[in-house]
């Protein structure tokens, strides 16, 4: 498991029927906590899960541009993500790997320039994703002197759902996107079955976003969108790995 810090990137941009071109940006660090586990299966096949979640959001400023007019609101994001693998050893250590991941992300905003009385709006996307690519495992866990363990990942979604507190009459299920990941990691073994290590990747999701739909609100009709967005994340963590075997 690590404990330590990621810097997310999150921009959205769109333009509506009407001609409205909205674009927007949001950075924030945030303390960062990730966990999992390598299990052995047999002489050619492994098993890995890692779980991962922003530990506590800062509130940041997130720069809004209408038709290039600046506006900005308070905003924090909301990392966490699960990610299953199986992994076929081509030798211990050269594997190709494949599987599932689940995404969760939260963005609230609030303290809208533009209109003060708008309250708290959190937007809540899901997605579930086929991975696959290459993991590197120089040697087994906490056995002897330096591991060096890294991977990359290419992702489809296969399922998505994003929702917005402003409009919960509406709800966008396009999946158009993909997901990549890069990560390193350098662990030393303290003593058989304990080692420590520093960790970092890079992540990124980008989704194409929908719309527009159309709903009554208030009587009115209007059309809903959502932004095509990407989310950047990069973060490195402090680590210890225990070997049970």
């Amino acid at each position: 498991m690590g404990v330590g810090f990621n810097n997310v990137k999150y921009k959205e941009e769109v333009t509506t029927k009407k001609g409205t071109h909205v674009e927007s940006e949001a950075i924030s660090t945030d303390a960062y906590y990730i966990t999992g586990g390598l299990v052995r299966l047999n002489d050619r096949y492994d098993f890995s899960y890692d779980l991962a979640s922003t530990l506590y959001p800062n509130d940041i400023d997130e720069d809004v541009y209408i038709n290039g007019v600046y506006q900005t609101n308070k905003a924090d994001i909301l990392l966490n993500n699960m990610t299953f693998l199986l992994h076929y050893k081509l030798t211990d250590m050269y594997r190709v790997v494949g599987g599932m991941q689940y995404l969760l992300n939260t963005y609230k905003r609030f303290d809208f320039l533009s209109d003060p009385t708008q309250g708290v709006v959190e937007e809540r996307s899901a997605s579930l994703v086929f991975n696959c690519g290459y993991w590197y495992e120089s040697s087994t866990a906490a056995v002897d002197g330096l591991r060096i363990t890294a991977k990359a990942l290419i992702g489809l979604p296969v399922w998505q759902k994003t929702t917005n507190t402003n409009i919960t009459a509406v709800d966008f299920s396009d999946a158009g996107g993909y997901n990549a990941q890069l990560s390193l990691w350098f662990s030393y073994t303290v003593f058989p079955g304990l080692e420590v290590g520093l960790g970092g990747g890079f992540d990124y999701m980008y989704r194409e976003g929908g719309g527009p739909k159309t709903t009554t609100i208030n009587g009115v009709e209007r059309n809903i969108y959502w932004p095509e967005n990407s989310t950047e994340t990069l973060y490195g963590v402090v680590s210890v790995t225990w070997n049970f075997r």
